[in-house]
């Protein structure tokens, strides 16, 4: 993986449990990095949680978190008096619609769609509308079941919390949040930073006899380097070790003459 595709990586990471950061924005991030870089799981969860699920494959197709709690209502007539959201009994459905119509929802909405129904739910009080499909039948069915001539259903629906959808939003932040927290783990170390041994590079002193030479080696990322101070020759020694003595005489000999010359002032 690249500096480019690990930026991206740390970005999802960031983004992915910040609540105030669009879900639908993570996942196109998910789906680029999974593109580059092979993460073919990460990348077909977020097509499907942005595109949507076909609901006639079957629930089988579906995670289990886009399955949700749903009450049923009906809007409609009772005599001159109106009826606005009124609760239905899951027994009140035909038999034949039941096992379809109960007080579950499957979402197959995309992700986009799913937290601008979350939004609606807020503005609207706390819940939002869900259209039952072949609600108008099941309405007249309802109302001849019922044998009263002065009711009149206009709409059936499910009805959905505000709660439930933010449920199955944070339910994909999760997933996805484990997927990426997995493909973080799997990396190597970053090559770009160097481990404790590369980023303190060696320095060697070696002193070779007494004072003949000084080498210094430092492990560079290229090789070793190294220099080296000689100490003098043979010859050259010998040199300095007669002048030292010559010195050291000359040196004796005034030091006598000094202070021959000071205890003599002192008899005067």
């Amino acid at each position: 993986m690249n500096q480019r595709q690990r930026d991206l990586l740390a970005e999802i990471e960031r983004d992915v449990f910040d609540g105030a950061k669009s879900l639908s924005d993570v996942l196109l991030k998910c789906v680029s990095l999974g593109e580059c870089n092979g993460s073919t799981q990460l990348a077909e969860l977020a097509a499907k949680e942005l595109h949507g699920y076909d609901g006639t494959a079957g629930v089988k197709h579906i995670p289990a978190y886009r399955t949700v709690p749903a009450h049923i209502y009906v809007n409609g007539w009772k005599g001159p008096h109106h009826v606005y959201r009124q609760r239905v009994s899951p027994l009140q459905i035909p038999d034949f619609a039941r096992e379809s119509i109960n007080e579950e929802i499957v979402l197959t909405n995309a992700v986009a769609e799913i937290e601008n129904f979350a939004e609606s739910a807020k503005q609207a009080g706390g819940a939002v509308p869900f259209g039952i499909p072949g609600g108008v039948e099941l309405g007249k069915l309802i109302d001849y079941a019922s044998g009263d001539r002065l009711q009149r259903i206009e709409s059936l629906y499910w009805s959905v919390s505000e709660a439930a959808l933010r449920g199955v939003l944070n339910q994909v932040r999760t997933t996805v949040a484990d997927l990426v927290g997995k493909l973080h783990s799997s990396l190597p170390e970053d090559p770009a930073i160097p481990t404790a041994a590369e980023g303190s590079p060696g320095v060697h002193v070696t002193v070779n006899g007494d004072g003949s030479s000084v080498n210094v080696s430092a492990a560079q990322s290229s090789g070793n380097a190294r220099s080296s101070v000689n100490g003098a020759s043979a010859s050259d020694r010998k040199f300095w070790t007669r002048t030292r003595l010559v010195g050291a005489f000359i040196v004796g000999l005034f030091t006598i003459i000094g202070a021959t010359a000071t205890v003599l002032s002192l008899y005067k």
